[in-house]
């Protein structure tokens, strides 16, 4: 064996695991920098998706489906809404109704009075109607108003729980659905909650 193959044979050998620690060090590298961007990401999509606390929402006229004109986004004595925001196809919001129909027995019970809203996104009237008559939804129900809306009240996807001030400020919200006690406990202790600071949960299942 000439003295060129010894030489770099032992050369490969020594060069081996710096090699390794290389490629360590850049999968490592890789993955903090996949990580870093899916939390620029995640923050973006939060920032132009998700309600915010403390943020307000616009008031806006609407017609029930029992044709009683409602004011959404704001109240003129000190209550507070609960807007619930739904479709008639959405398997997560149908999944949260047992839960909206409760809290809307809870609704009166607290220090600040609070009214339950379903807010659906729903072009069809009749489809509307008939989804309300099968889950039993007693609380007004109206549709959201489409274009800007729907980016104002950050529903792009539902369901979404927004529990909303007299004057607009939203105090907290659920995005996704609401399906266990602990959810639910949450959206009733905030409704019987006499404060005023936001709060809001984290992201669950959305449509």
């Amino acid at each position: 064996m000439s003295w060129r193959l010894r030489a770099s044979r032992i050369l490969g050998s020594a060069l081996q695991p710096l090699l390794i620690v290389v490629l360590a060090a850049l999968v490592v590298t890789l993955t903090l920098r996949t990580r870093a961007l899916r939390a620029q990401a995640d923050g973006a999509r939060a920032r132009n998706v998700e309600p915010k606390g403390l943020a307000y929402v616009p008031a806006y006229r609407a017609s029930s489906l029992d044709g009683d004109s409602l004011t959404i986004g704001e109240r003129s004595d000190s209550g507070r809404q609960l807007l619930v925001f739904f479709t008639t196809t959405c398997r997560f919001c149908a999944a949260s109704v047992p839960a909206w129909r409760r809290l809307t027995k809870l609704a009166d019970t607290g220090s600040v009075p609070t009214r339950v809203i379903g807010i659906s996104l729903d072009t069809s009237v009749t489809k509307l109607r008939e989804y309300v008559h099968k889950n039993q939804l007693a609380f007004p129900i109206v549709q959201l108003p489409p274009g800007k809306y729907v980016a104002l009240y950050r529903a792009h996807r539902v369901p979404v729980s927004m529990l909303v001030n007299y004057d607009g400020k939203v105090v907290y919200t659920r995005m996704g659905v609401v399906d266990t006690k602990a959810v639910e406990d949450s959206l009733a202790a905030a409704m019987t909650w006499g404060g005023r600071s936001a709060r809001s949960t984290a992201s669950a299942p959305l449509r």
